[in-house]
C-alpha cells in the first residue's frame, strides 16, 4: 500500500513539474514574440 502511495505521489509531483515547465515555454514564447526586432522594409 505504501509503495502505491509513494508512486502515486511521484506521479503528481511529475504531472506538476511538467505544468511549471510548460507554463515557462509559453511565457517565454509571448516574451520573444513580443520582444522580437521589427525589420522596416
Amino acid at each position: 500500500m505504501k509503495k502505491l502511495l509513494l508512486l502515486a505521489a511521484a506521479i503528481g509531483a511529475g504531472l506538476v513539474v511538467k505544468k511549471k515547465l510548460d507554463e515557462n515555454k509559453a511565457d517565454q514564447t509571448l516574451w520573444h514574440e513580443a520582444t522580437d526586432p521589427v525589420h522596416k522594409a
